[in-house]
């Protein structure tokens, strides 16, 4: 800016005198794609100007981009240049007379390579593990309307890694859609969603971390606000279980006052803490004095923390929340210029508002006392409030110049200042201002101001500039002379969300320049109206139906849909507009008001700005231009300011690790987590979807509701290639069914063990019913237990259980059937209700398990290609196995066993080489499908992609900043050639069949080059470094699947060219051994596999392995201690990868958020819905290592125990 105001008054050297006042304003900033816009403002006679943007490209090639303007007397002209995309460079703004009077001067302006808006929209704003991330590009011009041609989207994964990417994908209407399957065990942290549109990137971040499922509901209910006279606050938290039951235990409430300070040594309160006994729900009441120990304030955030303690099996859970002390319900809003200017108005804006900052709807009387410094007495005077607004206007005289202007505006018992106002700096004396005299204007309304001077005008030149372009100018020739003239001008779509106004006029006496501007709020910035609405009579919907959902708006704009559940609103994953996150009138407005090239220190960091508009003066006029974000080229003389630029003080803070109070002191954790407050639905985005409205006017789509009962929100918003963006109103939609059931059910269950299933019905209904509930058990896999409290009763094998309840009213009811698992195998649980004309069902496996599983199996092969093969198959499990029911395999492809370990879940990504296994299969699939001629099976290909491009996602996890790949993840892991070579490799192979960065191979490649020594070998693994890749075992990809029960029988399967990647199982029971023989030609494989239980420890052990349960177990917490070391032998010192899996009883739960050390130390992975804990350490040595495990049990029902057996 003070470079600027030099170049104006060396334009004044050079051509002042010659030609009288011509003007020529431009925007500072350059964009690219787009006009640039230039205001030429006549003087007293007509004259041709040559206007350009000339410049030097950084690539040292000249840019010149201009053309000749006639201007006429006293008249305004807009010029608009094509500049195209000149790139990065230094550029001006150059005038010059081609005619008459000689004119030439010339302005620097700032090249800005960022001209489009565009968003990306998620649906949800924090994902997890196996998470789809449904993703919507909106790329529009900053007048919103819709850009053509291409973009390029990339995503990003933590460490800056590619993980897909769409290249020259064309937009429609501005949109472009797409999705993303995370893989299971991807790199967590800050993912980027980078869009390159036209040269210009831009870029989204979403999280990818482990949700944290909440224990049971818990809500807190207290007022938003309250005032410090009201002396105390209730706080109200309710707890129960999913099933209904109220939790009972322990409540600690801890409240405390949030100080801000600047100082090194921050301000904190003391937490006041309450204890309370719990059932189900709780009132504590605080008091502000005796408690928290307060003093009144003007406004105070007052932290509340609930944290819960079961009193049985010791689970927390906490939930906060945050509430406002007032002094008064109301505070005074005072905007003010920041200068004033002797002989005119000084207008100050008085609003009434609320916290929020919304003006209050009052009246009264506002009391302004001034006051200057130079000894003169306080004047104090009255202003009128009309619907929560005033104007307090004051005319300081030419005898308080040299002084300061304070003032205090009093409203009842609150106060606002306005301090330390000094005199605008002009020559001569003379100055300009400009007042607003509509207020509240929006699209359609007439904005009218009135423009004042010191002195009598002739000539008048004013601009409104919208979103950083000049979109209209003017000349007014004032005769005769006066000192005010009035503007107006209709607010345009372009002006909001607000517009500023410039004036200025040249002194011919003075020989300078004169000038004023106000930036105006306008309302209603978009144009495109639309509604979206469901062909449903009402918001109720059926589970699992078809729904038509239409949208109205303009024809031929492109819409889009987005269909959520409420609870992820709840839990903030999503906003409340009901287009997931991303988009919303607050990002948009920001982006828009980006353009202007305000200061955002101008804006007082206020979202709702004074109706009246805000005064963009400064020191003196060329303050502001600047302010404005234009520069201008005059013959008359334009003051600039002669300060300094000011530099950044220095803060008492400390740098990040140096101890307490340090700003990132503490670094992001390893392994992000999202802490949910509500139980999500399975279905959390259950419609994603675009498409074109109409002809007439509306545009419709089908889509199924989601299965579940529940509240959700769906949606929308379309871009028109005229009107551009709309946004609708979220419409709220439900499913219900008149009962409906639910169950809380382990996924997996010992043989032996009880278990009490818990059956919650909810109902709809406007009366109490009565339901008959119903426990089917006729395969006879479980055992009920008696009703009869007597330690004789005897079990009866019964074919199913029934249960009546009387559930209330739009309410639900819990019951329990008590169970024993008698058999092992694929259980059933079918669940059936019925009563007074209404049904539900539920229908559910449990996996029953006869102590630990492991898969054994056995393969021969028959080559039968030059006649009849035999073979014998034996399957010999390991002493102290149990085998369970045997499957008799065949198949006519070696590779068939890649085509099964697809459709399987893949093992845990404790290394790099295990995280590499699904790619490096389904590229070996890929490549074999290819050259066999078997790529047109569609299906198998689809999914070989998919856990390609899963497995690719799990590598990178891996990968370095450098390029390179280390064995294990972390900031403290190296780097290992090995595993880089081994990277490199796969990417690119697999690169024809998912997308692969090249940049990726090719930084593997550059770093194995730049690490290789001068001798040409690698440098060694360090002691670190304790896997080495090449000592590792190859594990078979084998996996299992669901085998179909047949009876023992001679058993013959078909292979042909259609089956032949297919295994094909048979069931044969107790068989050990089976023997095969083959008609026809060809090679296939036969083999058995089996799944046994194993109990004891082998003869000779590599591991050592003590569970203990600790002393503080209850029959409600169960704390397990485990002791694992590793038996060595021979020379070896340490072992390899390990998997501990320890599996809980059911109705356990593993609280893993609790032992820090043990994530800490152990890659820990939760499965089977908690009940199994799978611990993977890279490697062990003799050394005894103690494992923590805190299994906390769910509470199942009243006078219901568990089984203990472990």
């Amino acid at each position: 800016m003070h470079k600027i105001g030099l170049t104006f008054c060396l334009a004044v050297l050079v051509a002042s005198g010659i030609v009288q006042s011509v003007s020529i304003l431009g925007p500072k900033l350059l964009r690219p794609y787009g006009n640039y816009k230039i205001s030429i403002a006549g003087g007293s006679r007509a004259h041709n100007l040559y206007v350009a943007i000339e410049g030097k490209r950084s690539t040292g090639e000249p840019f010149s981009q201009g053309r000749v303007v006639q201007v006429p007397a006293a008249a305004s002209r807009l010029v608009d240049l094509e500049i195209g995309d000149p790139g990065p460079g230094q550029y001006k703004l150059v005038a010059r007379s081609t005619s008459g009077p000689l004119f030439a001067s010339s302005a620097p302006l700032i090249y800005q390579p960022r001209s489009f808006c565009v968003f990306v929209q998620t649906d949800k704003r924090v994902y997890q593990p196996r998470d789809t991330v449904n993703f919507r590009v909106i790329a529009l011009d900053k007048y919103l309307l819709p850009l053509s041609g291409t973009v390029d989207i990339s995503i990003l994964d933590t460490g800056g890694s590619p993980v897909r990417q769409w290249a020259s994908v064309p937009l429609d209407r501005g949109l472009f859609a797409e999705e993303l399957l995370l893989a299971d065990e991807p790199a967590l942290g800050q993912w980027t969603i980078q869009v390159e549109a036209r040269g210009q990137k831009y870029s989204r971040q979403i999280m990818v971390a482990d949700y944290v499922l909440p224990k049971f509901q818990m809500d807190i209910q207290m007022p938003k606000e309250i005032l410090f006279s009201d002396g105390r606050f209730s706080i109200n938290v309710t707890a129960r279980h999913f099933n209904g039951l109220p939790v009972k235990g322990e409540l600690t409430i801890s409240a405390y006052a949030v100080f801000f300070s600047g100082l090194l040594q921050p301000v904190f309160s003391t937490p006041s803490r309450k204890v309370v006994d719990f059932n189900g729900q709780a009132n504590v009441v605080y008091d502000l004095k005796t408690d928290l120990d307060l003093a009144e304030d003007a406004a105070r955030p007052l932290v509340v923390e609930a944290v819960l303690e079961e009193k049985n099996t010791l689970i927390k859970q906490n939930i906060s929340s945050r509430i406002l002390l007032l002094r008064t319900p109301y505070r005074l809003k005072v905007t003010a210029p920041d200068r004033f200017k002797p002989t005119l108005p000084y207008n100050v804006q008085i609003e009434l508002v609320n916290s929020t900052g919304h003006t209050i709807n009052t009246t009264g009387d506002i009391t302004v006392a001034r006051q200057w410094d130079d000894g003169a007495p306080v004047n104090t005077t009255t202003v009128k409030l009309n619907k929560g607004f005033a104007k307090y206007m004051y005319t300081p005289d030419v005898a308080h110049t040299n002084s300061t202007l304070n003032l205090v505006v009093k409203y009842k018992e609150i106060s606002e200042r306005v301090v330390n106002v000094q005199k605008s700096i002009e020559k001569g004396g003379q100055y300009l201002i400009v007042e607003m005299l509509t207020r509240d204007t929006r699209v359609g309304d007439e904005m009218r101001a009135q423009i004042s001077a010191t002195e009598p005008m002739d000539l008048v030149h004013y601009v409104i500039i919208g979103r950083g372009d000049i979109l209209a100018a003017k000349t007014l020739e004032l005769s005769p002379a006066r000192r005010s003239v009035d503007v107006s001008v209709p607010v345009t779509a372009d002006m909001a969300p607000g517009c500023i106004l410039l004036a200025w006029y040249p002194r011919l006496a003075g020989d300078n320049v004169l000038s004023a501007a106000v930036y105006a709020p306008q309302r209603e910035m978009l144009q495109h109206k639309i509604s979206v609405t469901s062909a449903s009579s009402g918001s109720l919907l059926r589970p699992n139906g078809l729904v038509e959902f239409r949208v109205s708006g303009e024809a031929g704009s492109q819409a889009a849909l987005l269909g959520g559940d409420d609870n992820a609103i709840l839990t903030g994953l999503t906003r409340e507009n009901g287009l997931g996150s991303g988009l919303d009138m607050y990002t948009i407005e920001r982006e828009v008001e980006s353009f202007t090239g305000l200061k955002h220190s101008l804006f007082k960091n206020e979202d709702h700005l004074p109706s009246l508009g805000l005064d963009l003066g400064g020191r003196n006029s060329s303050d502001v231009f600047s302010n404005a974000g234009m520069v201008l080229l005059t013959d008359g003389l334009v003051i600039a300011s002669n300060k300094l630029e000011a530099s950044e003080p220095e803060t008492g803070t400390r740098a990040p690790q140096a101890g307490p109070y340090a700003f990132s002191r503490v670094p992001s954790p390893p392994s992000p987590r999202y802490y949910l407050t509500r139980t999500l639905s399975p279905h959390v985005t259950w419609m994603f979807t675009n498409f074109t409205i109409g002809n007439d006017g509306v545009g419709t789509r089908e889509r199924w509701s989601p299965v579940t009962p529940g509240e959700w929100t769906v949606g929308a918003f379309a871009v028109h290639p005229t009107l551009g963006l709309g946004i609708a109103e979220p419409r709220k939609v439900a499913t219900a069914l008149p009962i409906s059931l639910t169950a809380e059910l382990p996924d997996t269950l010992q043989k032996g063990e009880t278990l009490a299933v818990i059956v919650t019905l909810k109902s709809t209904l406007t009366v109490d019913t009565s339901i008959e509930v119903t426990f089917h058990n006729s395969e006879q896999f479980y055992e009920f237990e008696p009703l009869e409290n007597s330690i004789d009763s005897a079990k009866k094998i019964e074919l199913f259980r029934r249960l009546r309840v009387i559930v209330p009213a739009r309410s639900s009811k819990s019951t329990a059937f008590l169970v024993t698992s008698v058999r092992s195998g694929e259980a059933p649980i079918i669940i059936e209700a019925n009563g007074n004309g209404v049904s539900a069902s539920l229908f559910r496996t449990i996996d029953v398990k006869n102590g630990y599983e492991e898969k054994i199996w056995s393969w021969a092969l028959l080559d039968g290609r030059r006649g009849v093969a035999r073979t014998n198959v034996t399957l010999t499990p390991a002493a102290g196995t149990k085998i369970g029911a045997v499957s008799l395999e065949a198949t006519g492809d070696l590779l068939a066993n890649a085509l099964r370990a697809i459709k399987s879940p893949s093992t845990v990504a404790a290394d790099a080489y295990y995280a590499l296994r699904p790619l490096a299969r389904a590229c070996i699939l890929l490549d074999y499908l290819q050259a066999t001629d078997q790529d047109d099976e569609v299906t198998i290909v689809k999914d070989a992609r998919l856990q390609a491009s899963t497995g690719y996602q799990r590598l990178m996890a891996f990968r370095r900043p450098d390029g390179s790949f280390a064995a294990e993840t972390g900031d403290d892991a190296e780097s290992d050639v090995w595993m880089t070579s081994i990277a490199a490799r796969w990417l690119s192979r697999s690169s024809r069949y998912v997308e692969v960065s090249p940049e990726a191979t090719m930084a593997a490649a550059r770093w194995l080059i730049n690490s290789q020594k001068s001798d040409g070998s690698w440098q060694t693994p360090s002691s670190m470094q304790k896997n080495d890749p090449r000592a590792q075992t190859v594990v078979p990809l084998t996996a299992y699947a669901l085998l179909a029960l047949q009876e023992t029988k001679s058993n013959e399967f078909n292979i042909d060219n259609d089956n032949a990647l297919i295994i094909q199982t048979q069931l044969v029971r107790n068989a050990l051994n089976a023997s095969a023989v083959t008609e026809g030609r060809g090679v296939a494989m036969v083999g058995l596999a089996a799944k046994g239980s194993t109990n004891v420890t082998a003869a000779w052990p590599r591991y050592t392995l003590d569970p203990r349960v600790d002393q503080v177990s209850t029959r409600e917490r169960l704390q397990l201690s485990i002791c694992i070391g590793f038996v060595p032998i021979a020379n070896e010192t340490e072992s390899g990868l390990t998997l501990l899996t320890v599996q809980l009883p059911s109705g356990y739960l593993a609280d893993l958020n609790t032992i820090t050390e043990l994530t800490s130390i152990f890659d820990t992975k939760n499965t089977k819905a908690g009940s199994q804990i799978q611990l993977v350490t890279t490697n062990l040595t003799s050394r005894t290592y103690a494992v923590p495990s805190c299994p906390r049990s769910m509470q199942l029902g009243p006078n219901i125990d568990k089984s203990e057996n472990i």
